[in-house]
């Protein structure tokens, strides 16, 4: 799955909600197979969005979450559904927590510099 259309997220105050701002983006399946360097991609961009919302000093960061009934939801799932963790993050609630998902992919797809 890729994302339709990128936009600027509001940075502007201490109120950027990383996982509000990757739900409200537009995911489309390609027929295209899934590389590693496509998960590796989509994990650096939820970290991307996690580093920003840390260093804007956001009040949202730690109760950040994905809702299981969109299409933001449906991509992470085809990305990271194969990894041992999966299960346990996406039964947690009706809601994929942004924070434990960076949390996870720390060890499997690390912050590139």
């Amino acid at each position: 799955m890729k994302i339709r259309e990128l936009r600027v997220p509001d940075l502007s105050d201490a109120a950027f909600d990383p996982g509000l701002y990757f739900s409200s983006l537009e995911f489309y399946d390609d027929a295209a197979p899934l590389t590693s360097d496509d998960k590796d991609g989509m994990a650096q961009f939820i970290h991307l969005l996690g580093y920003m919302a840390l260093s804007s000093g956001s009040e949202a960061w730690n109760t950040s979450s994905i809702p299981k009934n969109g299409t933001a939801y449906l991509a992470l799932r085809s990305h990271f559904g194969s990894q041992p963790w999966w299960p346990n993050l996406e039964r947690e609630s009706a809601r994929l927590s942004y924070r434990q998902l960076v949390v996870h992919l720390m060890d499997d797809y690390p912050p590139h510099r």
